[in-house]
C-alpha cells in the first residue's frame, strides 16, 4: 500500500526530491485529540519545518453537451481549505515552522492565483465610502483598495501557522506565502539555498496590493 494518502501528498514528496530535500512521511498520533502534519521536511542546509498538504479535488469530467458554471467569492475557497488543515500543524508548532501546501488542478487555478492567497490569509478586498451627512453631497471613495475582515492570519488568532503555500505542477514550483504574525517564522534563506523552484513572498504594507517577493 503507497504511504501516501492522496496524489498531492506524492506530489509534494517528488517535489522535495528534486530539490535535494528529505520529506518523511509522519505517522498519525495515537493520542486523542492530537493532530500530526502529513511531512517532516529537511533542506539541503539541515534546516527542517513540517509541512501539512490538502487539495482541491477534481471534478468529474464533463459528459457530451453538458454546460457548467463556477463561482466563488475571492479567497473563501481556500481560506475553508485552511481553516480545515490548521489544527495539524499547532503542535509542532511549538518545535518546527510550518507550513500549509495547498494543490489543485487547472480547474482550480483561479482560487491559487496570487490575489485569492491576499484575500483569504489577510482579508477580503474592499473599498472605503465616506457619505457626508448632508445629502446633497456625494460619496466619495478611497483611490486604492485594501484589505478588510475575513481574514485567515491575524495578530491574535493562527499565529502557529509560518506560512500557506501552492505548489505548482506545469511549472514545477512551490509559492510560499508568508504569516507576518507567526511565532516562528519560516526561514526564507534556507529554502532557498540549491533551488530556483521555491518562491517566497511577504505582504506589502499599507494597500491590498498583495505581495512582495523575499
Amino acid at each position: 500500500m503507497s504511504q501516501f494518502d492522496t496524489q498531492s501528498e506524492r506530489d509534494f514528496y517528488d517535489f522535495c526530491s528534486r530539490q535535494g530535500w528529505t520529506a518523511t512521511k509522519l505517522h498519525e498520533a495515537t493520542e486523542p485529540g492530537v493532530r500530526t502534519p502529513d511531512f517532516l521536511v529537511r533542506t539541503q542546509t539541515d534546516y527542517e519545518f513540517v509541512a501539512e498538504v490538502t487539495e482541491f479535488e477534481s471534478e468529474e469530467p464533463l459528459i457530451p453537451g453538458e454546460i457548467r458554471v463556477r463561482g466563488h467569492i475571492l479567497g473563501n475557497p481556500l481560506r475553508a481549505k485552511l481553516n480545515g488543515k490548521k489544527t495539524q500543524v499547532k503542535t509542532s508548532s511549538k518545535h518546527f515552522p510550518t507550513l500549509i501546501v495547498v494543490c489543485g488542478g487547472s480547474e482550480h487555478s483561479a482560487k491559487l492565483e496570487p490575489i485569492s492567497f491576499d484575500a483569504a490569509l489577510y482579508g477580503e478586498m474592499a473599498i472605503t465610502v465616506f457619505v457626508p451627512h448632508d445629502p446633497r453631497r456625494a460619496p466619495t471613495f478611497d483611490d486604492e483598495m485594501h484589505n478588510a475582515g475575513r481574514r485567515f492570519f491575524g495578530a491574535t488568532h493562527n499565529t502557529s501557522v509560518s506560512a500557506v503555500a501552492a505548489l505548482d505542477l506545469h511549472p514545477q514550483r512551490l509559492r510560499i506565502y508568508h504569516n507576518k504574525f507567526a511565532k516562528l517564522p519560516l526561514d526564507t534563506s534556507r529554502t532557498k539555498i540549491g533551488t530556483s523552484s521555491v518562491e517566497h513572498y511577504t505582504k506589502g504594507e499599507g494597500t491590498a496590493s498583495g505581495w512582495i517577493p523575499a
